[in-house]
């Protein structure tokens, strides 16, 4: 990481200025080396206006820490900017209300998605962004109700799992084994 800053660095005393390309690269190295805030920072230093899957890497980063406020902070630097994320975009946000336990938000960005891809085939949510939503479901409410049979979460992916044929999505073994996962891990 720090070999790929010096080359910036030498870049800029050469006057050869970084592109998009390269910032993007830098972005990406990044937060693939855990230092989410120096991509941050280095996207709201640049000269160029930062791609979407610039923003995406740096978002998709702090979701997988569970930071779910930096996230939709990213998402909302990134529209302020003019630039509207697409589908990794709002599958990395639904993955950070996930890991934050906020399951009620990831269904509301599930559900926005789903209205935007029903005009905007970019945007139509595919097996990744529904297994990311299902995993929150099994993993966040598998506690039993003693007056119910299936956990809400079970229920809901199985709900869930209709609703991706209805929309002509193919569920795939991961999809299932999530759900296999969230019955056998039941706690009665």
């Amino acid at each position: 990481l720090e070999e790929a800053f010096e080359v910036l660095e030498k870049m800029k005393k050469f006057n050869l200025e970084p592109n998009e390309v390269s910032i993007s690269t830098l972005v990406d190295c990044c937060v693939k080396n855990g230092d989410i805030e120096k991509a941050y920072q280095l996207i709201k230093s640049s000269n160029y206006m930062p791609s979407v899957p610039a923003y995406t890497s740096i978002l998709s980063g702090f979701a997988e820490k569970g930071d779910k406020k930096a996230a939709f902070t990213v998402f909302q630097d990134m529209c302020k900017a003019g630039l509207e994320g697409n589908l990794i975009t709002y599958t990395a946000l639904i993955n950070a209300c996930i890991k934050s336990d906020s399951i009620d938000e990831a269904r509301k960005v599930l559900e926005a998605l789903e209205k935007k891809g029903e005009s905007d085939y970019n945007f139509k949510p595919n097996v990744i962004t529904y297994n990311t939503f299902i995993t929150g479901l099994c993993k966040n409410y598998s506690q039993i109700d003693k007056r119910e049979e299936l956990p809400k979460g079970i229920k809901e992916a199985l709900r869930l799992l209709m609703n991706m044929k209805q929309r002509n999505v193919s569920p795939s073994e991961t999809t299932i084994n999530i759900i296999l996962d969230g019955l056998v891990s039941l706690e009665f």
